[in-house]
């Protein structure tokens, strides 16, 4: 009687722990479009090329010329997200910065502004000279 009363505790709390996972399991797909959205925000192995492409898509889009782009990853393997950090020069008007910053933070992508500066273009007339410090991120 008491190994039939343990293996019957045994399957008792085999079926619980089956149960838990069949709900965590039903929670992860509930929640399976929150992932794919992290995956665009940060996504894995996208490093600086795709960045670069990124840039001067919405550069072109803002009406803005990309007179020189430079780029670096920093790897952080305590907070397992890659920083990628550019500057970029961008020649335009103000407008077009506008947008391009717009376009920026309604990007999939992550990108932050750290710094930027602003100085007339000599050569064009109402153009601007704009610098950007710029990061995104990638999951390495």
């Amino acid at each position: 009687k008491a190994q039939v009363a343990e293996k019957r505790d045994r399957l008792e709390r085999g079926e619980q722990v089956l149960a838990r996972l069949k709900k965590t399991q039903e929670e992860v797909s509930a929640r399976q479009s929150d992932f794919d959205k992290l995956q665009e925000v940060i996504p894995q192995d996208a490093g600086l090329p795709v960045v670069y492409e990124l840039i001067y898509q919405l550069g072109g889009e803002s009406g803005l010329v990309v007179s020189s782009i430079e780029g670096e990853s920093l790897e952080d393997p305590a907070r397992k997200v890659a920083t990628l950090a550019f500057t970029v020069e961008l020649i335009g008007s103000y407008e077009g910065l506008k947008s391009f910053l717009e376009e920026a933070k309604r990007s999939a992508r992550i990108l932050n502004v750290n710094t930027l500066s602003i100085v007339g273009e000599g050569e064009l007339p109402g153009a601007l000279k704009m610098k950007l410090e710029l990061f995104a991120y990638a999951n390495p």
